[in-house]
């Protein structure tokens, strides 16, 4: 995951994004807990994401959700991506204490 928090440059770390189908959606909507390694935005978000206009690869991915900002506030995060079949590439932006920062992540499917 690449972060640039607004006014400082942007730097790398480690996530991990896990997704569980919500049942009766067709493989389209999940809950997503997603782990950040990042030194500034050091989470955990349980969040939810759709697959867009169908669960068939290649497909558009949406995530949002809120988090407990280690700087002392309630904070935003939202993403837009592609869904290959064991690859995500995604945008995201989020508002943290009236921060607000943008980034990238690339995600490869791992385990069954």
């Amino acid at each position: 995951m690449t972060i640039q928090p607004s006014g400082q440059p942007a730097s790398t770390a480690p996530t991990t994004w896990t997704f569980t189908a919500v049942p009766q959606t067709n493989l389209q909507s999940f809950n997503a807990s997603i782990r950040s390694e990042h030194p500034w935005l050091a989470i955990t978000l349980q969040g939810t994401a759709a697959l867009a206009p169908s669960a068939t690869p290649p497909t558009q991915l949406s995530t949002q959700g809120n988090y407990s900002s280690p700087r002392g506030c309630n904070a935003t995060f939202g993403s837009l991506g592609t869904a290959n079949a064991t690859r995500i590439e995604a945008t995201f932006h989020g508002v943290d204490c009236e921060v607000s920062f943008d980034g990238s992540v690339v995600l490869t499917k791992s385990g069954s």
